[in-house]
């Protein structure tokens, strides 16, 4: 059986708001995968854009930035 449910859209802009929540924080990228258990390469590619996240590594990230997963996966307002 197969659904057609749609998978949620991230929205482009998802590696900046990593980057400046990152920063918010005063982390460096190794710190970020440390504290994640994500590789500094996920996190650079994620940041440039080069690599859309899954939600479980979003949730990952919002948990270490101190924020809800949807700020980033909802559009911007």
């Amino acid at each position: 059986m197969t659904t057609n449910a749609k998978k949620p859209e991230i929205p482009e802009d998802i590696g900046m708001r990593v980057r400046a929540r990152r920063f918010y924080h005063s982390m460096g990228q190794a710190d970020l995968a440390k504290e994640t258990g994500l590789s500094v390469e996920t996190i650079s590619r994620i940041e440039s854009g080069k690599n859309v996240p899954r939600f479980s590594t979003i949730r990952k990230l919002a948990k270490v930035l101190d924020v809800p997963a949807s700020y980033f996966t909802e559009p911007k307002k």
